[in-house]
């Protein structure tokens, strides 16, 4: 009677002090967001000793777009996880932007992001998982276009800085909902892109927000080793 209730006693223990990440931890993420961001285009094939080209920059304030991305992380430390990230973000933007006159409608501009994360787990609990993140990467931006019969492609390849937060929630034991906000910064050019068809080359910066929720999910053992079993239970405890 006394080893059940010992036993008993180490294994409540153990799962209030259990941990929602650690050292091997392997967790994959998916959400989708919206953002919240200032995008500018420059013409860079001015020059800045023709008076007779004006081309200032454009930029929006608070457009709005989507997010898309999926997440890889893994744990090196019992606090801290290094991972990759892959995402999209929609934007719809006037023509006017990347000097296209002639549009009868908005451009659907699509960037891709491929990041390397570096992740700080700030509070672990049995359920609660909140860290803190610093990701960079590159970044390419680009739509395919035709207005009035004629085709408009364009390409510009650069990089991107994020840093932000996240919080994850586990309902059950390995899965999770999680909610993420991040500031980035971008900047990305055109330059010795062949597949660029447009007038002249137009840098692409944005810089802003991203709001995203989601899911997550656990793969690998979190069970106790059974070099901690032996450590933690005592031989005059075990059946």
């Amino acid at each position: 009677m006394k080893k059940i209730l010992l036993l008993t006693l180490i294994l409540i223990t153990a799962i209030i002090n259990a941990q929602t990440f650690k050292k091997g931890a392997f967790t994959i993420s998916i959400s989708e967001g919206v953002v919240m961001a200032n995008y500018t285009t420059k013409n860079l094939s001015s020059k800045a000793n023709d008076i007779n080209i004006e081309n200032p920059s454009q930029t929006t304030t608070y457009l709005e777009g989507i997010r898309d991305p999926l997440i890889f992380e893994y744990g090196i430390t019992n606090r801290i996880g290094l991972g990759i990230a892959f995402g999209g973000d929609l934007w719809k933007m006037d023509g006017s932007y990347y000097g296209i006159n002639d549009a009868d409608q908005g451009l659907n501009i699509t960037t891709y992001e491929v990041t390397f994360d570096i992740n700080y787990h700030t509070l672990i609990s049995r359920r609660v998982d909140w860290a803190i993140h610093t990701s960079v990467g590159v970044l390419s931006v680009g739509f395919n276009e035709k207005f009035n019969d004629k085709e408009y492609n364009y390409f510009a390849d650069g990089h991107i800085l994020r840093y932000g937060t996240s919080l994850r929630y586990y309902i059950w034991k390995r899965f999770a909902v999680m909610g993420m906000i991040s500031h980035y910064q971008s900047k990305s050019s055109p330059k010795n892109n062949e597949k660029n068809n447009l007038k002249d080359d137009y840098s692409t910066n944005i810089n802003g927000w991203a709001f995203e929720g989601g899911f997550s999910f656990r793969i690998g053992r979190f069970d106790w080793k059974k070099e901690d079993y032996k450590k933690v239970i005592p031989p005059s405890a075990r059946f």
